[in-house]
């Protein structure tokens, strides 16, 4: 048969052959793998065993690399590599970003976007919120995108694990699993404990033993090491640039013996009060000077005093506050903004408050007539004439609660200016609804109150508060419940002329927001004061 069809048999002849190459390929990276596992195994002690499995655990080579090795190996046979590129799998592979929708019409895979939260992303992914052209864990692509456009990536583990594991992970770790990393790999498994730099101020170019080893010796190669210090007498302080300047006492006749006193040291003139020809009655304050915004350049923030334009105390440096103005207002404690027509914030000095209030010299004869009731430290000695149903509780006017927006801002990657209003999600407000932002209009549900117990109402029904649910997720909303004086009912920050943060009664650290950017009927939640003001969505003004 082979007679009869000569050039069949030598076809089949090549595609065996190569396929024992491939074979036998594939048998030579297995024995090269088993020899690593077992030189490293050797070459490892008790104490460095921990470090070196989080570094580079022998079982965690991937097959992957040894795919690729093959692959480079039998280039000659381009069916074999062809094979084996298309056998590598793929959890592997690092993924170029990709946006898909916004918003999605079913959960996001690895690496695509738009997402706003992690149920916008697969089973196992997070969504990554990223700025402009900010690389994407684990993906490529994101450091060419200058869109705000957010990706769907791998959960990361908070810290490694003790024990290397038993399979390799998708993606690489993202923070070096050592405390001091390598420039480059080191040919030898590193120690458990680093060697110190020399102390010494001339260290030997060479080894100082014939034959030096290769690891770490237990015991001091050298039979009797240097002393220390190598100077007879080390100074131990460092001298000073122009030594004191001495007055020596000189007499007529010398005495035989040295005096008790021979030397005194020159006093030093006082520095004349005041220091300049005419002082001013009151101290001299700080011009202000706009310098940054949005925490850039960084190296202004932290702000000093009479510096913005900050967004919050944070932004400005220990032992100051920042200043929410509007135009044309002054700064305290600071020269100028009677002339700024923008609305720059600057760091100021927090304002001291007297202990006791001010007594009038001359009181009024009639009660003074103010637009909240008068708060007593102390129950009255009579009994009201007429006692009310329930306890007088002052409150605001009727407001909506809308998300603060700048010029500066780019909701869902538009600078165009929108308005996003608390509502409640059920038109009547009933106890149970949900608290979430839509379109401002004039619509009722729309309308709260803000009460001097700390709650937020319904215009259209009092009776009912804010109630926090959760922390830090929008599946845990601020919903409407009875009011019951709870600290879960009680939002500090109000105010009805500029620009406020609620910050939760329980927590101060979280804040009243929505998810990353605002769309409709989202809901509000407490959020880390951390997220929400990267996401300029933590603050809130009176519309």
């Amino acid at each position: 048969m082979c007679f009869t069809h000569h050039h069949v048999c030598i076809n089949q002849k090549k595609k065996t052959r190569a396929t024992l190459y491939a074979v036998l390929h594939l048998l030579s990276i297995e024995v090269a793998t088993v020899i690593i596992m077992l030189s490293l195994r050797a070459s490892s002690s008790s104490t460095s065993r921990r470090r070196r499995s989080a570094a580079m655990s022998p079982m965690a080579l991937p097959s992957a690399a040894a795919l690729l090795l093959l692959r480079g190996v039998s280039g000659s046979n381009a069916t074999t590599n062809a094979n084996i590129q298309s056998s590598t799998p793929s959890q592997f592979r690092i993924f170029k970003t990709k946006f898909v929708a916004n918003p999605p019409r079913s959960p996001l895979g690895l690496c695509e976007g738009d997402c706003d939260n992690d149920g916008e992303c697969a089973d196992g992914l997070t969504c990554y919120q990223r700025d402009r052209n900010e690389e994407v864990p684990g993906c490529t692509g994101g450091g060419s995108d200058n869109s705000l456009t957010d990706y769907c990536i791998q959960s990361v583990v908070a810290s490694p694990t003790v024990q290397p594991s038993k399979v390799p992970t998708a993606l690489p770790t993202p923070l070096p699993t050592t405390e001091n990393p390598t420039a480059g790999p080191t040919q030898l498994p590193t120690t458990a404990e680093p060697t110190p730099l020399s102390t010494s101020a001339n260290p030997t170019p060479l080894p100082t033993t014939a034959n030096p080893t290769n690891l770490p010796t237990s015991l001091p190669t050298t039979a009797q090491p240097t002393p220390l210090p190598t100077t007879a007498s080390p100074t131990p302080l460092p001298s000073t640039a122009k030594p004191t300047r001495l007055v020596t006492t000189t007499t007529a006749s010398p005495t035989p013996l040295p005096t008790a006193s021979v030397t005194i040291q020159s006093p030093t003139p006082p520095t004349p009060l005041p220091t300049t020809a005419q002082p001013t009655s009151q101290p001299t304050q700080v011009r202000i000077n706009r310098v940054g915004n949005d925490g850039s350049p960084q190296q202004f923030y932290p702000l000093a005093l009479c510096q913005g334009d900050c967004d919050n105390d944070g932004e400005c440096a220990e032992d100051l506050i920042c200043h929410q103005r509007e135009p044309f207002e002054a700064v305290p404690g600071c020269d100028g903004g009677e002339s700024l027509s923008e609305k720059t914030d600057f760091c100021i000095r927090p304002p001291v408050y007297t202990a006791s209030p001010t007594v009038s010299a001359s009181p009024t004869p009639l009660p003074t007539v103010s637009s909240a009731p008068t708060v007593s430290p102390a129950p009255s000695v009579q009994p009201s004439v007429s006692p009310t149903a329930s306890p007088t509780i002052g409150a605001s006017a009727p407001v909506r609660l809308r998300l603060y927006w700048q010029s500066s801002y780019r909701w869902q990657d538009t600078s165009r200016e929108t308005w996003w209003c608390m509502q409640c999600r059920s038109g009547a407000c009933t106890s149970g609804s949900t608290i979430e932002v839509d379109h401002c209009s004039s619509s009722k549900r729309q309308k709260f109150q803000y009460y001097n117990d700390k709650t937020f109402r319904p215009m259209n029904n009092p009776d009912l508060c804010f109630e926090g649910n959760g922390w830090d997720r929008e599946t845990d909303p601020i919903k409407l419940k009875k009011c019951n004086g709870s600290s879960r009912q009680r939002w500090t920050g109000f105010d009805e002329k500029k620009r406020f943060e609620i910050k939760s009664g329980r927590n101060s650290g979280y804040l009243l927001t929505q998810a990353h950017h605002p769309k409709a009927h989202e809901k509000v939640f407490p959020q880390q004061s951390r997220r929400a003001r990267n996401h300029k969505t933590s603050f809130w003004i009176v519309y």
